[in-house]
């Protein structure tokens, strides 16, 4: 209907018509496309950052682990070997935050997959659709018509591919904002702990130096 309705405009203006009005829908729906990558390009970075700060994380809960075998162990040899071979509660908690760790980027390597291959399916679908669209004549004026149409299709097969590139990334930034948003609450719950026990290992350490 819209390609009829473009048509039909020509008709009535054929010498007004210098470029088929989806020039200016192309122009639009690319300017976002751009817009929606490098947005896509931005949360993929930060989700990136959030994954280093949550291993830095866990390797700090490895050595406050350390720190309580050793406040353990302080003066007593039999302690010192008993807290070498015995796990922690506190080691189970890495082992749990690694895990979760490891379940949550599986599920997000995961959905990408999943929005890539939705897209490569439309696209394909698309393909199949297309038919070439040809008229030939000796008539100038029909000729230039038969241009101007090949523009319009033109506009209207790029404004479909944006569309196709703009849902995915909408898609994909949906699965890394849910992604983020499970670390940084994780990472909060984490932290806190992490501050008491940073706090407890120092009173510790303060009672037995003294």
């Amino acid at each position: 209907r819209l390609r009829d309705k473009m048509s039909n405009n020509m008709q009535v203006h054929p010498q007004a018509q210098r470029e088929p009005p989806s020039r200016a829908l192309r122009s639009v729906c690319l300017e976002t496309r751009e817009i929606a990558d490098n947005t896509f390009e931005a949360l993929t970075e930060q989700e990136e950052k959030l994954r280093r700060a949550h291993q830095s994380l866990a390797t700090m809960e490895d050595d406050l682990n350390d720190g309580d075998r050793l406040l353990r162990s302080i003066g007593s040899i039999w302690g010192q070997l008993s807290n070498y071979f015995r796990p922690t509660e506190t080691d189970v908690h890495a082992d749990e935050f690694r895990a979760e760790e490891a379940r949550r980027q599986h599920k997000l390597d995961k959905q990408m997959n999943r929005h890539e291959a939705d897209y490569d399916k439309t696209m394909r679908e698309r393909a199949k659709g297309e038919a070439p669209f040809r008229l030939v004549s000796p008539d100038p004026v029909v000729n230039e018509k038969q241009k101007y149409l090949e523009e319009q299709d033109k506009d209207l097969d790029d404004v479909l591919d944006a569309l196709a590139v703009i849902k995915l990334r909408a898609k994909q930034m949906n699965s890394v904002l849910d992604s983020s948003n499970s670390r940084i609450e994780d990472m909060h719950n984490r932290t806190e702990r992490t501050n008491n026990r940073v706090e407890h290992q120092t009173r510790l350490a303060t009672k037995y130096a003294k």
